[in-house]
């Protein structure tokens, strides 16, 4: 083989390295993307469950949300009396911090850091929240917006069987 034809087979390597490499630099910058994203999703998250913590803590707060929530008329429908302002604000304050940490694991399943098992581990967790908790219930079915669009289908599908059930 003479050396222009061994020069030609060197830049056709050289080449397909320097593609190579920059392949390998777009999906570490994908990668990167990806945990910057799921990082401030839970930061977001551990904020809203701050923010819940807190209004659970105030009683101000609890009969403000009980009270907009018995105002509903599908409420008063579905749970009558049956809760007073104080006990539905409670409810719901406990079901959006739930669903706060739950959404956050789904997210980070969604972008594949958590893997099969440990997933099946959450979704067990969030079919026993919505399986015990008919408020839970009553906001994945009246409140869709509260809920991110791929979170929101997961739990009506569970929110279905649990119905299909009882």
């Amino acid at each position: 083989m003479d050396s222009a034809k061994l020069n030609d087979w060197m830049q056709v390597v050289g080449i397909f390295a320097v593609v190579a490499s920059l392949v390998f630099v777009g999906l570490q910058m994908k990668q990167d993307r990806q945990i910057a994203l799921a990082g401030q999703y839970q930061d977001r998250s551990a904020v809203a469950v701050e923010v819940w913590n807190g209004m659970a803590q105030s009683e101000y707060d609890i009969r403000l949300v009980g009270d907009n929530a018995i105002a509903r008329p599908r409420w008063a429908e579905i749970f009558g009396d049956s809760l007073t302002s104080q006990e539905a604000g409670a409810a719901i304050i406990s079901a959006r911090r739930s669903f706060a940490v739950l959404d956050n694991h789904h997210y980070q399943y969604e972008l594949d850091f958590y893997d099969e098992e440990t997933w099946q581990s959450f979704l067990g967790h969030l079919q026993d929240f919505l399986s015990r908790n008919s408020v839970a219930r009553w906001m994945v079915r009246n409140q869709p917006e509260i809920f991110r669009p791929t979170f929101h289908a997961v739990c009506v599908q569970i929110v279905d069987a649990i119905e299909q059930i009882e």
